[in-house]
């Protein structure tokens, strides 16, 4: 039995008996899988020192993309597609400078930091759009409309392959409190957009602070803000940032390189 994980569940963000179940679940199973493959080294020293399973029956093999095969609009497609999705006539897109996150609205993606920090950036010019959809929806709505940040950021949504629109963002921000090692992250890398993100988990293991784009904490909203600002007021090192993450996604996370690992276990 080979067992894959995106991410241990232990590490949700919910409450400490929930956890110690999660992790207690791991520890049972575990005898009876062969090899555990987990997507980032985080994870794999995680298993390690929770005395999961043996370091011998755990390797990394990394989620990656076949970069010949995207396909991305040309930014001003991509921001005309995403103007056709809001509904608010104050909400200014061809001229705005356009932070994007890309995530399923869950708790663990940390959006509230990303609302947060939007409601401390002065410039007016600045807006945010959010593509994505989960049962955090709501409670973002709220946070929104409670910050008077309505023709600031707004949520569009569920959208198919949203990657392609990655291109629309002057920054691409994903502000998470858990994560493992986010796809969403690689096709902005590929896409050549600026990345502003946290220090969690597999992160950095795709992005090196200040040489591929910039890392923060995770629930500091303030660090966040200063980031975002940095990313989008620096613009020359925002394209060598933006460069060194689509050589690193080229060289560190190709498909081939991945399905050739993959191969060898069988």
């Amino acid at each position: 039995i080979i067992y894959r994980i995106g991410g241990w569940a232990f590490k949700e963000p919910k409450n400490v008996l929930i956890k110690k179940v999660y992790l207690w679940a791991e520890k049972i199973s575990a005898p009876f899988k062969d090899l555990i493959i987990t997507n980032s080294e985080f994870d794999r020293q995680l298993a390690i020192k929770n005395n999961i399973i043996k370091p011998e029956k755990i390797i990394v093999i990394y989620n990656s993309l076949d970069f010949d095969n995207l396909n991305f609009l040309p930014k001003k497609e991509a921001r005309k597609f995403i103007a056709s999705k809001i509904n608010n006539s104050q909400f200014i897109i061809p001229d705005s400078i356009l932070v994007g996150a890309i995530a399923n609205l869950y708790k663990n993606k940390g959006l509230i930091y990303l609302i947060f920090a939007m409601a401390k950036i002065s410039d007016n010019h600045i807006n945010a759009v959010i593509i994505g959809d989960g049962p955090e929806r709501e409670i973002l709505k709220k946070l929104i409309k409670k910050n008077n940040l309505e023709n600031k950021i707004t949520l569009i949504g569920y959208v198919p392959d949203a990657y392609k629109y990655l291109k629309a963002f002057d920054a691409f921000v994903l502000p998470s409190v858990k994560e493992g090692q986010p796809w969403t992250i690689l096709e902005a890398m590929a896409a050549e957009v600026p990345i502003v993100a946290t220090n969690i988990a597999g992160i950095p293991e795709m992005i090196e602070n200040e040489k591929s784009g910039l890392l923060v904490e995770p629930a500091d909203s303030e660090a966040l803000a200063s980031a975002i600002e940095k990313m989008l007021t620096h613009p020359d090192m925002t394209q060598e940032y933006s460069q060194n993450a689509q050589t690193t996604v080229k060289e560190k996370f190709s498909l081939v390189d991945m399905i050739r690992k993959n191969e060898e276990l069988f």
